[in-house]
């Protein structure tokens, strides 16, 4: 009896110390899980259409850190299919804008990819944005509207959803520190029949296919690519014109000085901005 007394104390001893461990292993498992990290992401609202029509597809802004301010925006807008283009203003330029509450009118609107013609069914597949402003911009609040693209869809597209991907995210602050929390979230291209027309056969979202990645002379410099990553981001933008206005060290950002003269002057600050548009190594 007194034995089966010794063993009984001794297994719910057992138990508690097992328990108490599986406790600190859970506790421990919970310290260690990653926490949200707080993201800004650039988001595509859904747009519908017809075939032969237009639709307006707007991009905005949900940021989830109030500390953290955006000052300027840069990324890729691309296009699901050859039947679906962004029309070209008088200028050559996508019909594109920049949400005027954001007062941002130096910002910049590039067909992808570099060099393609407008005229040619296909040929230009994309958008590159910049949006950033050179004087007095306040940061872009969460919810802001950051820019409008106008969408045509031919008269022949399938009737079906159709991805609009946003790639190659990347914001700043508005003195040029770039956010490591920068996202994108694709948005949904509807293409419905017209109202009172025959329905025809739902084709399934085609992805866009992925451009192959070429390498860049290790031996050149990028004209303002100050991190020298290979490609010029809009918070290197900014570096350079807070350098020409005065606002950054003079030793800040020596791949954007091109005559070595110890300055940034606006025809420095031009060639870096082409880079940005159409790539360091695509000219």
């Amino acid at each position: 009896m007194a034995r089966q007394t010794a063993i009984g104390v001794f297994r719910r001893a057992w138990r508690g110390v097992a328990t108490r461990a599986i406790l600190r292993g859970i506790g421990l498992s919970l310290v260690l899980l990653p926490h949200a990290v707080l993201a800004q992401t650039a988001i595509v609202d859904v747009l519908r259409v017809s075939p032969g029509r237009q639709g307006t597809l707007r991009v905005w802004l949900r940021s989830d850190d109030a500390d953290v301010g955006v000052g300027a925006v840069q990324l890729d807008l691309r296009l699901p299919q050859a039947k679906v283009w962004i029309g070209a203003k008088t200028s050559g330029r996508p019909d594109c804008a920049v949400d005027p509450g954001l007062e941002r009118p130096q910002s910049i609107f590039s067909y992808l990819p570099s060099g393609c013609r407008v005229a040619e069914p296909g040929s230009c597949r994309g958008v590159r944005v910049l949006i950033f402003g050179l004087m007095d911009a306040e940061e872009i609040p969460d919810g802001a509207a950051l820019f409008t693209c106008v969408l045509t869809v031919g008269a022949d597209a399938p009737i079906g959803p159709q991805l609009i991907r946003l790639e190659n995210s990347v914001m700043s602050s508005l003195s040029g520190l770039r956010l490591p929390a920068a996202d994108t979230t694709d948005g949904l291209l509807l293409i419905e029949n017209p109202p009172g027309s025959t329905p025809t056969r739902t084709a399934s979202p085609s992805p866009t296919p992925t451009p192959s990645p070429t390498s860049s002379p290790s031996s050149m410099v990028c004209a303002g690519d100050c991190d020298g990553n290979g490609e010029v981001s809009v918070n290197e933008l900014l570096l350079l014109i807070n350098r020409v206005l005065g606002m950054a060290p003079d030793d800040l950002c020596r791949a954007g000085d091109l005559d070595k003269d110890g300055k940034i002057t606006v025809d420095e600050v031009l060639i870096a901005l082409n880079r940005a548009l159409s790539g360091c190594w695509g000219w």
